[in-house]
């Protein structure tokens, strides 16, 4: 970010392009807040951004963050992991300094967070929204686990979903083979950040994927 002025350029450049004034985008795994303040400043003081980050350290710079650029009147840092179920996760910490790498507990790691999770449906519910311009998600192979809660157990069906797709490093639920018809039969198309039409033997660039909403 230093070095270029942002992490993921092409899919910063996307997130922002999906965002309108006065709209609600979720920042699930908001890490320091680059894509949360960059949402910021596109919903304006109309709009509202969800930013969860659970790791304490990493919290504490996104607050920062939020304050130093002025959008603490439109973004709301949530401290609660999303889940499939409400309920207590023990988190592994990773060593200082290794931002963005907080997950579930190995059984052999004294280095512990205990926090209590929730669903994405009580957090809309809680948070009163009832409609989403975008979803990002970050978080550390959960991804689509989180997305299928969503489609399963809510009614909230962001327009647009961006979420990180790495099978060489996570195993998911979801085979890459399936993962076109999946989100087809949720009323998503799913594509590349370059806009292309997804399919299982292309280069993911910057190892992210956009699932675009095409019905109600």
């Amino acid at each position: 970010m230093f070095l270029h002025g942002s992490y993921e350029p092409k899919s910063l450049a996307l997130f922002q392009s999906l965002i309108g004034s006065g709209e609600t985008v979720i920042d699930l795994g908001a890490n320091v807040g680059q894509y949360s303040i960059a949402a910021a400043r596109m919903v304006g003081p109309a709009g509202r951004v969800i930013a969860i980050e659970p790791h304490p350290g990493v919290c504490f710079r996104l607050l920062d963050n939020i304050r130093l650029s002025k959008v603490e009147d439109r973004v709301l840092p949530v401290t609660s992991p999303l889940a499939d179920a409400t309920g207590f996760i023990e988190f592994g910490l990773p060593e200082a300094g290794a931002l963005g790498t907080m997950r579930p507990r190995r059984p052999d790691e004294t280095r512990r967070l205990l926090t209590m999770a929730v669903t994405i449906a009580e957090l809309a519910d809680r948070l009163d929204i009832a409609a989403a311009a975008v979803m990002k998600i970050d978080i550390e192979g959960y991804d689509l686990a989180i997305i299928d809660d969503m489609f399963r157990n809510s009614v909230l069906r962001p327009r647009h979903i961006l979420f990180e797709y790495l099978p060489s490093r996570f195993d998911y639920a979801i085979a890459a083979s399936h993962l076109t018809a999946y989100f087809s039969d949720f009323g998503y198309e799913l594509l590349t950040i370059d806009g292309i039409r997804y399919s299982p033997e292309q280069d993911v660039p910057e190892e992210n994927l956009w699932a675009r909403r095409i019905s109600a």
